[in-house]
């Protein structure tokens, strides 16, 4: 299958060490660790990574428009209690083959490409949701921070930041291999490039996940906190980057014809197990993690500036395929 082995590209360490401080700092003085950023994955201890559960992986496949290839994009879906309705909704819908009639329908480069049940221009309304979908709380783009959230990785002093920082919010934080925002009582996911959010129309709809779309570009931070997020682009990012934009009106293909239609969408736990995907992640809490941060943002003798500080939208978590 082409697109089998392709898989969401983990930020090389020059770009990793790209900082968010807008003044340097000088970082102590230390022998720098050599190894590049695959030798530093090769050499982590198998315990402290951990395998995604087939439940947290969704597989969407259709076929290339003009080869006919098949394409495969996976994502792992949020198992957190933030935003575990819409969650629990993808996953409902994944089950009962909701979307065998949907299709990638729109696609603004740099923006989004959205999927779902390709929408009928000449209907006056939108079909219901399914009835077995679960409503959205109020107030469900935040959640309260988690007991299991890490410390603030973020040191900000008055003129200098270190550690992993982001311009949105206050605070960053690490919850089981996922990155949120934070103010010190809240949390809050950032919806950097790979996110997959929760289509809405206008406040106070929520969208209940019957409508989703992946983030194109780590420049639209201000969906924080305004629209619902249940997952991310593990595997198949590429394929998205590389789709035509629609040329009708929001971006959505003028022609029904060139839609990306799917082939399947399904949880991996429902699959074979020969066709399931495996992925895992590198625990944010273990010493391993500790130590891939500060080899993140050591110095490095490319720059004269050094900033000890590293973006919180640079693919910071690391996710890597299982190979069997």
């Amino acid at each position: 299958m082409k697109a089998f082995g392709r898989f969401m590209t983990i930020a090389l360490a020059a770009s990793l060490a790209g900082g968010c401080a807008t003044t340097p700092s000088t970082p102590p003085e230390r022998e720098p660790d050599q190894r590049s950023y695959a030798e530093f994955l090769a050499d982590i201890p198998e315990t402290d990574w951990q395998e995604i559960a087939p439940e947290d992986l969704m597989v969407l496949e259709w076929n290339d428009r003009e080869s006919g290839e098949p394409q495969r994009m996976v994502i792992r879906l949020m198992e957190l209690d933030y935003g575990a309705a819409w969650a629990a909704n993808v996953r409902a819908m994944a089950r009962r083959n909701y979307w065998r009639d949907g299709a990638i329908y729109r696609v603004i480069p740099g923006f989004v490409a959205q999927w779902g049940l390709v929408p009928d221009p000449d209907a006056e309304e939108e079909p219901a949701d399914p009835d077995y979908l679960q409503t959205i709380p109020p107030g469900s783009y935040i959640a309260p921070l988690s007991g299991a959230a890490s410390p603030d990785q973020c040191r900000r002093s008055a003129t200098a930041l270190s550690g992993v920082c982001d311009s949105y919010a206050p605070q960053v934080r690490f919850v089981d291999g996922w990155v949120f925002g934070s103010d010190g009582e809240l949390m809050w996911p950032l919806f950097c490039r790979g996110t997959v959010g929760v289509a809405r129309g206008m406040a106070p709809a929520q969208g209940s996940g019957v409508a989703l779309y992946a983030v194109l570009a780590n420049d639209h931070r201000r969906m924080d906190r305004n629209l619902g997020m249940v997952g991310r682009v593990v595997e198949g990012f590429d394929l998205l980057d590389e789709l035509p934009g629609g040329t009708g009106d929001g971006g959505v293909y003028a022609d029904s014809a060139d839609v990306h239609a799917f082939t399947r969408v399904a949880l991996a736990a429902d699959l074979p197990e020969t066709e399931r995907p495996r992925y895992r992640y590198l625990k944010t809490e273990s010493a391993s993690y500790t130590a891939l941060l500060d080899w993140v943002v050591q110095p490095n003798a490319f720059y004269t500036e050094r900033y000890a500080a590293a973006d919180a939208c640079r693919d910071i978590v690391p996710v890597t395929p299982i190979e069997d």
